[in-house]
């Protein structure tokens, strides 16, 4: 059986060996001062903050991945997730879809997974947008 790469979130080219070089923060402003500590208000700071959760579970979309390919030896492709993290960290309105390729097993998976991630707390609410590739 061939290797199965995990997911690679990039803007096009070869797979990226970072999962996190590309996405799309909406928002921004400058830092405050919250309750539980330092509210992420800057898009910079934005970015870093969900590049660095993404990061960490980037191995649980992976597993979503290992277990649809169990059903689908040939499954690969690009499956763009949007996501908004609330004020306090929390995701919703999570979606996943396949651009050009479809599983609904993986789809659901993948949201399962971003529907229980936490990010640092927010000055507001940011949509995220962004490219997960498998297999590529």
């Amino acid at each position: 059986m061939e290797a199965r790469s995990g997911p690679s979130v990039g803007s096009g080219g070869a797979p990226s060996g970072d999962p996190l070089d590309a996405f799309a923060v909406g928002g921004g402003g400058p830092a405050q001062k919250g309750v539980q500590g330092i509210v992420k208000c800057g898009p910079g700071e934005i970015y870093e903050a969900v590049r660095s959760v993404m990061r960490v579970n980037s191995n649980q979309l992976n597993h979503c991945y290992q277990t649809a390919i169990k059903a689908n030896e040939g499954l690969r492709g690009t499956w763009d997730a949007s996501f908004v993290v609330q004020k306090d960290g929390t995701t919703a309105a999570v979606k996943a879809k396949g651009a050009g390729v479809s599983d609904p097993g993986l789809e659901a998976c993948i949201v399962r997974q971003i529907e229980r991630w936490s990010f640092p707390q927010l000055c507001e609410a940011t949509p995220i947008e962004t490219p997960l590739r498998f297999g590529l």
